[in-house]
């Protein structure tokens, strides 16, 4: 984690937020050269303006102030954690609101606490992130699996499937994101 000044991480905000420094000049009611000031640590804004800023861009103080690399500590805490980006947070966070979305996670949660079956998921990941290959063979097309030994026993195989109808929400989950 990189530690910002106050200003660096007010302009990092602001950047990622979407706001140039004047647009957010204009809706802070505040010059130009005052947004300026606080990003290039001349000036601090006060208590009330950080406020402000931090409802503004939804996030921390923290954030803000460059302590944290996520907007809000429960995200932090959550991707320091597990190790999941800030946006694979936000993305299961907004999944959760949504019907589709729900059975998804209820999905993933129910085989990842299954840690003896968790290699049925990363063998489904692995053949939905790389596809089977085509081989052509004298009368017909032969399909070719390459999991690099990670294959499913037997006792896997309903948790396979399980695994398979999770790739089948991730896709059109991902069609439904791309629309």
């Amino acid at each position: 984690m990189k530690l910002y000044s106050l200003g660096e991480g007010m302009k990092r905000a602001r950047n990622n937020a979407g706001y140039t420094q004047k647009s957010l000049a204009e809706r802070l009611a505040v010059s130009l050269k005052t947004v300026m000031n606080w990003e290039q640590g001349i000036a601090t804004p006060s208590i009330d303006t950080l406020m402000m800023l931090c409802k503004l861009y939804n996030c921390d103080l923290d954030y803000l102030a460059g302590r944290i690399d996520c907007k809000t500590h429960s995200v932090q805490d959550i991707s320091e954690y597990t190790g999941l980006t800030e946006k694979a947070v936000e993305m299961l966070h907004e999944w959760n609101n949504t019907l589709g979305g729900k059975f998804l996670l209820f999905t993933l949660s129910s085989l990842i606490e299954q840690k003896n079956h968790f290699r049925a998921v990363l063998s489904c990941a692995w053949n939905y992130f790389n596809p089977p290959k085509k081989e052509k063979s004298n009368s017909e097309n032969v399909i070719v699996i390459d999991t690099s030994g990670i294959i499913p026993s037997a006792e896997e195989t309903s948790l396979f499937m399980a695994s398979n109808n999770l790739v089948d929400c991730i896709k059109a989950a991902k069609e439904q994101y791309q629309k």
